[in-house]
């Protein structure tokens, strides 16, 4: 977060006439600069993380709380039989990771029923704070040591290493094929749905990075021609199994 306030101020200092931020940290940047931006006076836009609305005129991106709801909802259809979970999460102060465990915590365990048949493994949620190769390592130590059967993301993870990746779940392809094994995530790049197609993950919930970014572009050059704009665009959300990983962002 501190390269990121580093790198916004050198964006200024060098002329820009607007700038799209996804935040580091929640708070950081309206606590470090906020100031700075508001008194600069230009279009700034946030997406994929909120920022301060006095700060940014518009945020573009996911639901992150919706995403996550969405994610817990489908693993509690999957096994309504319920079992042992953990989430591991990127880093604890992340704004839009924290809504997502709020999320799939709610869809997961809707109500006194769900409470009983879900048990939340000791120790979770874990983070890797975008440490991929730490991530793998989390994600079979929950498999193994805690014999955990229901893994949950809030974000790819462990699954941004392919190899390292398919190597370590390799011994649980079977259990994941029957339904014994969860292993559920958010986001759905080429790589993820192909692990859909392969068997050796269950659900991928994912954003829709590719309007983000086209909805940040119109939402900048709204702003510098002084055109109004919404407040939020939400830019929904993609549901991917095995048996719609060729179509399911289409």
């Amino acid at each position: 977060m501190r390269l990121q306030v580093a790198d916004i101020r050198a964006l200024i200092a060098a002329g820009i006439d607007g700038i799209a931020i996804s935040a580091v940290k929640k708070g950081w940047i309206a606590l470090r600069i906020g100031k700075e931006l508001k008194e600069w006076g230009k279009p700034v836009v946030a997406f994929d993380s909120p920022l301060d609305t006095d700060i940014a005129q518009v945020y573009i991106g996911t639901h992150n709380y919706l995403l996550g709801k969405a994610l817990g909802e489908k693993v509690n259809r999957l096994k309504p039989e319920g079992g042992s979970f953990c989430i591991q999460t990127e880093r604890p102060d992340s704004p839009n990771h924290n809504d997502r465990i709020r999320g799939i915590m709610d869809g997961l365990i809707k109500d006194s029923d769900d409470a009983l048949k879900w048990h939340n493994a000791f120790g979770c949620p874990i983070e890797h704070y975008g440490d991929f190769d730490r991530a793998i390592k989390q994600m079979v130590r929950t498999l193994t040591t805690f014999k955990v059967d229901t893994f949950i993301s809030t974000g790819g993870g462990p699954q941004f290493m392919p190899k390292l990746y398919r190597s370590a779940i390799s011994p649980y392809q079977a259990a994941i094929r029957a339904g014994e094994i969860i292993i559920a995530s958010i986001d759905t790049i080429p790589v993820q749905l192909a692990y859909l197609s392969e068997g050796t993950s269950t659900i991928n919930v994912g954003q829709r990075p590719y309007q983000m970014g086209k909805w940040t572009a119109t939402m900048l050059k709204m702003l510098t021609d002084d055109e109004v704009v919404p407040m939020v665009i939400n830019t929904g959300l993609t549901y991917c199994t095995k048996e719609n990983a060729n179509n399911c962002t289409h």
